[in-house]
Formats: C-alpha cells, structure tokens, sequence
C-alpha cells in the first residue's frame, strides 16, 4: 500500500513512498496532501526528499518514516561477490538436448502413436517410469503376435493401456508399492496380456496370475500350467458344469425363464467360480441360455 508521487514524471524525479494506505478514499487524500506539500516545497525553491512517508488517517497528512538516499537503499545494485555469468548458445542448446521428455509433449505424442484415451494419457504421464513402462509393454507385445499365430481378439494397445490404468494400478495399491517395487518385466506383462486377448485365459485368471507374478516373479506361463488355469475349451466339460450349477440354483433359472436377464448374470459367475476362472465367460452364456432354453428335465 503505497503512492509514489514525483514532481516531473517524464524525467522521473525523486520518489516519495506512502505507506499504511488501506483504503482508495485514503489513496486520494494522500495524493492530495502530498502534491500540495511538494508543490509548496518547489515554490520555496527547496528540494524533494527520497524517503519514505507514513498516512495519518486522523489529521489527513503525511509525516517522514525513513530517508532513502540512494538506490542501494533499495538494493538496485549488482552483487559484487558474483562474477557476471555469460551461457553461451551452444550451451544452452546441450543442456536442453539432455532434458526428459516434458509431461505435455508427452501427452501429445502418446495420444498420436497410441491413439489411448485422454484420462488413460492422464494417469500414465503422472509416473515417468510408468509411461516407460507402458511404452515398452507395447513393444513387447506387438513382437509377440508376430510370433503366435493364434488370433488376437481385442485392440493390443488399448488392452496394455487398460491393464496399466486398472489391474497394475489396482495391485499396486493393494501392496502399497511403486513402480520400482513391481518386479515384473515388460515381456512377461506382454506375455500374460497375449494369453488374455487371445482368450487362453480369462480375465480372473489374469488377475490371479498378475498377483502371483508381483509375488514370485515366475514367467506367466509357468504358473498357468502349475496352477492349472488354462482356459477351458472342451464344450462338454462345461456344460457339465452349467447343467450343475443350474440344478443347484433353481431360482435364478426359474427368475431367468420369467425374463431376468440379471439372473443369466448371476448363473454365469457360478460356472466361473466353479470353474475357478477357467472358462470363458462368453462360451459360458452361451451353454446356459442352450440349457435354459430348454425344459427343465433337460438338465
């Protein structure tokens, strides 16, 4: 809160601070007394005082606080225990070469090469290591699907975006660990992602095995086959299985029957459970709506 106050402006004359202003009707009264007090010092030939001035609100006047006489009193002085420091062009040019890709190029460029939504932009940006992380995940398993001929049923790079912005995350938050902390490599997560989209496995499959490699470290196919979680893929097992789980929940099929489509739902997570995830889900219904369809003698 201050007015400056100067007897020629265009050839800057000498300032006069007023302090302890705290309202604009307070602003122009100060104006006002000091260009008559000033104006009143030039008549009489005498010379403005650099200093600084306080605001009596009571008798409506200045009064002098301090003198200020020269420039450093404002610290408008070079420092004279730093050498002047001169950077090159060349320089300048080495040490931007060496800076890490900036979070909004970043943003820009995946959105580019990778087409991913901008919330799943959102959350990679936010860890260095899991945007590299992701970046090499990728890579990984589009080098896979060169190698296996089995077919690929969903979009590779939105699938690796939407592991790394759920389950990853997911998982991470459970064990309230970092990236540093995962231990997985980007060709075994490629890897498990391959067997997901090629519906080898399913996704509570993916889960589970996700969870026992942040924990062993083991290859993603070495626990499939330890575990037994293969994919189901033989009809009549499974139909077995949904012939069972009907039998034992003669309610959701009768709610079903009457136009539940929510029970089909519930039916469904049962043959999965039993199957402990190995089944795939969309076979799955397909069997029950055939059982269902039927009469109940069927089953």
């Amino acid at each position: 809160n201050s007015v400056s106050s100067q007897r020629e402006p265009a050839t800057l004359g000498t300032k006069v601070e007023i302090k302890n202003i705290n309202s604009f009707k307070f602003a122009a009264d100060a104006v006002d007394y000091e260009i008559e007090r000033q104006a009143g010092l030039l008549d009489k030939g005498e010379k403005i005082k650099a200093e600084t001035r306080g605001w009596n609100e009571f008798n409506k006047e200045t009064f002098s606080q301090r003198r200020k006489e020269e420039d450093y009193d404002y610290r408008y002085f070079p420092e004279p225990d730093l050498p002047p420091l001169k950077i090159s062009k060349d320089f300048m040019q080495e040490l931007r070469a060496k800076l890490p890709e900036l979070p909004e190029a970043k943003k820009v460029r995946l959105a580019k090469e990778y087409g991913i939504d901008k919330d799943a932009i959102e959350i990679l940006v936010r860890d260095r290591e899991l945007a590299e992380y992701f970046e090499e995940t990728v890579s990984e398993l589009r080098a896979h699907l060169k190698e296996s001929p089995a077919a690929f049923r969903k979009d590779p790079v939105k699938l690796v975006s939407s592991v790394m912005t759920g389950d990853l995350q997911s998982l991470l938050k459970e064990r309230s660990a970092a990236m540093s902390d995962l231990g997985i490599t980007s060709e075994n997560l490629a890897e498990l992602i391959l067997y997901l989209g090629q519906d080898r496995i399913s996704n509570l499959v993916f889960k589970k095995v996700l969870e026992e490699m942040f924990r062993s470290k083991e290859d993603p196919s070495d626990i499939i086959e330890r575990l037994g979680l293969w994919q189901m893929s033989d009809t009549a097992d499974l139909e077995d299985i949904a012939r069972h789980i009907a039998l034992e929940n003669p309610k959701a099929v009768e709610d079903y029957r009457g136009g539940r489509e929510a029970s089909l739902q519930f039916l469904t997570g049962q043959v999965m459970k039993e199957s402990r995830g190995k089944a795939n889900p969309k076979v799955v219904q397909k069997i029950l709506r055939k059982i269902l369809s039927n009469d109940a003698s069927a089953f």
